[in-house]
C-alpha cells in the first residue's frame, strides 16, 4: 500500500503533513472567534492579576512563575508549563471537580497503520477524555519550530483516545493553546472522522478541508512577546482567557 504521509510522533508534525492532509489555519477577529467582543467581557475578578496585587499570595505566586518564565529560566521548557499549569488550575479554574490538568501525558497516535506517540505539554481530561491541550511554542527559543502544527497533531490523537469512549462521535472541537512564553494564541481545532481515518490508515487525501481557527490578543509582535509582564497586555489576554471558557467541554458534535 502506498501511503501519502509518513508515520510520525505528533512532535515531528511540520506543515507537510497539514498541507497533504488539508489542513488549513485560519486567523479571526474576536467576534469571529469567540463570538463577542472582548471589550465587553468582565473582567473584574481578574482586576488583582491586572494590577500585579502581589498581597494577594496567588497572585504573587502567579508573578514568581511569570518571572521565571521571562527572566530567571527563559531557556527551560519547564518553567513555561509550570506557568500555564498553575494558571490554569488556581487563576482561571478551568478544572472543576470532574476533571484536572496533566503535563507531559503520552496519548497513543495511530498513523499509516502503525503506533507512534504525541506527548502533550498540558491537557485538562476527565480520566477518560482530552478536554483542551496547550503546547508551548519553543520558538521563544528556536526559531524554526512548528508548534501549530505539532498540536494539531496532538489533537488528531486526542480524538482517536476520545473515540475509544464516545463511540459516536462524528467531530470534536478541541479548544487549545499555543503559549510563547506567558502570550497565549488561542484555536479552535475540529478533527472529524474523515481526517482521522486519513491519518490512521495514510492512505488518501480527506474529502473536505479542515480550517483550524486562531485568535491572536495581539498582533503587535514585539508587544507580544513581554507576555504578562505588561499591564496593557493582561487586560487583553485575560480577557482572552475569559471568552475562551465556554469552549472547554462543550465540543462534541
Amino acid at each position: 500500500m502506498s501511503y501519502i504521509i509518513n508515520t510520525k510522533s505528533g512532535s515531528q508534525w511540520t506543515t507537510n503533513e497539514l498541507e497533504l492532509l488539508k489542513i488549513e489555519i485560519e486567523d479571526q477577529t474576536d467576534e469571529e472567534f469567540f463570538g463577542k467582543d472582548l471589550n465587553l467581557v468582565n473582567i473584574s475578578k481578574y482586576q488583582d492579576v491586572i494590577d500585579e496585587c502581589i498581597q494577594n499570595k496567588q497572585i504573587r505566586r502567579l508573578f514568581q512563575y511569570i518571572n521565571l518564565v521571562h527572566y530567571l529560566s527563559p531557556d527551560e521548557e519547564s518553567a513555561v508549563d509550570d506557568y500555564a499549569k498553575f494558571l490554569i488550575d488556581n487563576i482561571l479554574e478551568y478544572t472543576s471537580d470532574n476533571n484536572y490538568t496533566r503535563t507531559r501525558k503520552n496519548i497513543k497516535f495511530i498513523m499509516c497503520g502503525n503506533i507512534t506517540n504525541a506527548e502533550t505539554d498540558i491537557c485538562i481530561t476527565n480520566n477518560e477524555s482530552i478536554l483542551f491541550l496547550l503546547q508551548e511554542d519553543k520558538s521563544y527559543n528556536n526559531l524554526n519550530n512548528q508548534a501549530e502544527c505539532q498540536i494539531i497533531a496532538k489533537a488528531i490523537a486526542a480524538y482517536q483516545t476520545n473515540k475509544i469512549i464516545m463511540k459516536n462521535i462524528k467531530e470534536y472541537i478541541f479548544p487549545a493553546i499555543v503559549m510563547v512564553g506567558t502570550y497565549p494564541v488561542f484555536y479552535k481545532i475540529p478533527i472529524t472522522n474523515d481526517l482521522d481515518h486519513c491519518v490512521r490508515f495514510g492512505s488518501k487525501i480527506p474529502q473536505n478541508i479542515t480550517r483550524v481557527y486562531k485568535f491572536n490578543p495581539i498582533i503587535n509582535n514585539i508587544q507580544s512577546k513581554s507576555g504578562m509582564t505588561n499591564k496593557i497586555n493582561r487586560i487583553n489576554i485575560m480577557r482572552s482567557y475569559e471568552a475562551f471558557r465556554p469552549f472547554i467541554n462543550t465540543n462534541v458534535i
